[in-house]
């Protein structure tokens, strides 16, 4: 019973972080389009809807996997701080790496202003479901 409790709370969470990666990909794909708006409105809007879309993605793929990261770390190093922050920067690296990519690889006009956001945002958005993630195991 009590498991059944814990996994429903891991669900729940995992589903509203999904929501949230998909609230940020929508602002993300807005900031882009944003930043590429002296190209013209083609140029910036697609720039803006790969933005959408390979966040979408992402945030679906990677923040899963922050969970996993986290828990594999954990199990080796419980009483280390390294999980939790190897969690955070993993998925942030691979985030960020993986935008400068989409960007570089299919011609957006400001590549490297249109990755800043991520850069900004990533570390933000992984440090604050890490903490949500924490927060939500200390009231089990």
């Amino acid at each position: 019973m009590e498991n059944e409790t814990v996994n429903e709370i891991k669900n729940s969470a995992k589903k509203g972080n999904q929501v949230l990666g998909q609230i940020a990909a929508l602002g993300m794909g807005g900031m882009v389009v944003a930043i590429n708006r002296e190209h013209g409105p083609l140029l910036a809007s697609i720039a803006g809807i790969k933005q959408y879309v390979y966040s979408a993605v992402i945030a679906v793929l990677l923040i899963d996997a922050q969970y996993k990261i986290y828990d594999h770390l954990k199990k080796n190093k419980p009483d280390s701080c390294l999980p939790a922050i190897l969690s955070v920067a993993i998925p942030t690296l691979g985030t960020i790496l993986a935008t400068l990519a989409v960007h570089t690889l299919k011609g957006t006009p400001e590549t490297i202003a249109s990755t800043i956001p991520t850069a900004i945002l990533a570390p933000i958005g992984y440090t604050a479901l890490h903490i949500r993630r924490v927060l939500a195991e200390s009231k089990e």
